[in-house]
């Protein structure tokens, strides 16, 4: 069993090394939403991008360009990013604890005042999640 967790966490540090977190972060349409979507672009070909120029570059930034791009395409080295959005990092804090303290919670955020029913939104959060249309009491 030692072993067996030894293993798992050599496996999990070799792979640190093909890990790229990206924090992105920003008022509403300040273009978070649209960098994560070309990021989880599943191939190269989908993405909006200009042609390249193979000479005559008017610039530097046209020829560090023209590299990436045929470095990224010809080489086949596009890989699509997961997106994990903030909001379901945090919903799976809430769920780590039972319902009734998840219940707690939004009776706490009514407190503080909400234009949505307390109990339609719990009823909505129960069948989202159990596919009942009761919450569960614990």
């Amino acid at each position: 069993m030692c072993n067996y967790n030894a293993d798992s966490i050599k496996r999990l540090y070799r792979e640190r090394d093909r890990l790229i977190i990206f924090g992105l972060t920003g008022r509403t349409g300040s273009g978070c939403t649209t960098v994560s979507d070309i990021l989880a672009t599943e191939k190269m070909t989908d993405l909006a991008l200009h042609s390249y120029k193979t000479c005559d570059y008017s610039n530097a930034d046209e020829r560090k360009y023209s590299i990436i791009y045929r470095f990224m395409k010809e080489g086949k080295r596009w890989s699509p990013f997961k997106i994990i959005e903030a909001s379901s990092i945090i919903f799976t804090f809430i769920l780590q604890d039972n319902y009734q303290h998840l219940w707690g919670f939004i009776d706490q955020l009514y407190i503080q005042g909400s234009s949505v029913p307390k109990e339609e939104l719990k009823l909505k959060i129960a069948k989202c999640l159990t596919g009942n249309e009761e919450p569960e009491h614990n």
